[in-house]
């Protein structure tokens, strides 16, 4: 998963919140949170099979949140 920065305000920019569901009408909350990240990418290795979605978050120093992102979907398949 990879994403750009909005540009806007950034100067108080901390980290970056990743939520994922199976759900593509999921509301980013602490159930869905997967991971925090000060970088704009995400690699996981061991993603369970089936259809995920994402959305990401800003989060700047004093602890505020951003909209989320667009939704990014992906299918993790099984090899045998």
């Amino acid at each position: 998963l990879t994403w750009q920065p909005s540009g806007v305000h950034d100067e108080d920019l901390d980290h970056y919140n990743i939520y994922r569901s199976a759900n593509a009408g999921f509301v980013p909350g602490p159930a869905t949170l997967l991971t925090d990240t000060v970088v704009t990418t995400c690699a996981e290795v061991l993603v369970p099979q089936g259809r995920w979605y994402f959305r990401v978050t800003a989060v700047d120093s004093p602890g505020n949140e951003s909209a989320p992102s667009e939704l990014a979907e992906m299918l993790s398949l099984v090899a045998v």
